[in-house]
């Protein structure tokens, strides 16, 4: 099954919902991510008033315990956060899992047929790995760095409001590289996940014939192939870190044009502002800029792990090969104890097929085989002689 573009939001809302919390979880967890970015911004903000009583009556004990107060409040509210993240994202993980599993048991042979081993230990090792443990850290520093970059924007914005006027066009043109690089980025995942499947394929069918291949001598042959797989795999993993290259790039440029709008501000409207709002303002500029270019790539990467969480849940919606009520109608016959006592064949209106999709191979098929009966079944070949 084959997906364009990103990835869909019912696959996000699925993550951050999963058992056993479910909406309580994903509502307590945007508290605590906003929580701890207002107490982070609220500590900065009171060490610059704090600094501004600059003569010695104005100062007092009470500054110092409220800045201990706001230190304390945001370390505790961050470790809070932290945790419980990783919490709502490894218990999204397990249920996509545990989805996972049941669709692979659950499912009918048909898709053993048209998937070959090595696709599904991708999806089960590689993509499995990358939302257990590349995804959460990943997502943490987006979330965490974007509302840092918020709330030093508000703080910006209060403090000097003409440099607001810098985000006008800038936004948009954030947006839009992110959006170009996304379509890439996602795509060139998606490529580099498919085409590490023939590897696993190929490794899990050496092991099982591996002394037909020694009897045959034609180790070097499959070592060739080995490798041929290896550089088609290699070639996309290498696009995409190059596409990430090209993307960090327009990022920094961008955000260093933004420093220096907001240092020619500054410098004009210097006898207006205090010197230590103005500090602040700067200091949060400095933090923007190595900051702002590190959030974006992170939710486009987080975005191209996402299609690994994708890959995962498009397998825990396989189709059963019989549903609940359908397999209820059709519960096993409770033969009488002394069955057999006849040797006994028959059929009654019998039809058969290989898939639903495809013709009858045996139609309506009607026949009784007495105890005792020796019976030859003729046919030519297709004619179902051997599943009948």
């Amino acid at each position: 099954m084959s997906i364009d573009g990103t990835v869909k939001w019912n696959v996000w809302l699925e993550l951050f919902i999963a058992p056993p919390l479910r909406w309580f979880g994903f509502i307590l967890l945007i508290v605590l991510v906003f929580a701890a970015e207002a107490l982070y911004d609220a500590t900065n903000r009171w060490l610059a008033i704090w600094s501004e009583k600059v003569e010695k009556d104005e100062r007092s004990s009470l500054d110092a315990s409220i800045y201990l107060g706001l230190t304390l409040g945001t370390l505790v509210v961050a470790l809070v956060r932290a945790f419980f993240m990783f919490y709502i994202l490894l218990s999204g993980a397990t249920y996509f899992h545990n989805r996972m599993l049941k669709g692979i048991l659950y499912t009918s042979l048909r898709f053993f047929e048209s998937n070959p081993g090595g696709r599904i230990l991708n999806r089960a090792s590689k993509d499995q790995q990358v939302l257990d443990e590349s995804l959460p850290l990943t997502l943490i520093d987006t979330i965490q760095m974007t509302l840092t970059n918020l709330g030093s924007v508000v703080i910006i914005g209060i403090i000097n409001p003409w440099v607001l006027l810098i985000f006008v066009p800038l936004i948009p043109a954030f947006w839009w590289i992110r959006r170009f690089f996304l379509r890439t980025s996602c795509q060139l995942k998606r490529l580099e996940s498919v085409t590490r499947s023939p590897i696993y394929t190929l490794f899990s069918s050496s092991l099982d014939g591996l002394t037909s291949i020694r009897a045959f001598n034609v180790q070097a042959d499959f070592m060739n192939m080995f490798m041929e797989r290896i550089d088609t795999n290699s070639r996309a993993y290498f696009l995409l870190i190059a596409a990430g290259r090209w993307f960090g790039l327009r990022l920094d440029l961008m955000a260093s044009l933004l420093t220096l709008v907001t240092s020619v501000l500054a410098v004009a409207v210097r006898g207006s502002i205090d010197h230590s709002a103005l500090a602040l303002s700067l200091t949060y500029c400095l933090t923007i800029v190595d900051l702002f270019q590190w959030a974006i790539r992170q939710s486009a990467e987080a975005e191209t792990y996402m299609t690994s969480a994708e890959r995962v849940h498009e397998y825990g919606q396989l189709v059963r090969e019989t549903g609940k009520k359908e397999h209820e109608s059709k519960g096993l016959i409770q033969p009488p104890n002394d069955w057999p006592s006849r040797g006994i064949i028959e059929f009654k209106n019998y039809t058969f097929r290989y898939r639903p999709e495809l013709n009858s191979v045996l139609k309506n098929l009607t026949l009784r085989i007495e105890s005792k009966e020796k019976i030859g079944v003729i046919g030519r070949t297709g004619m179902a002689t051997c599943l009948l």
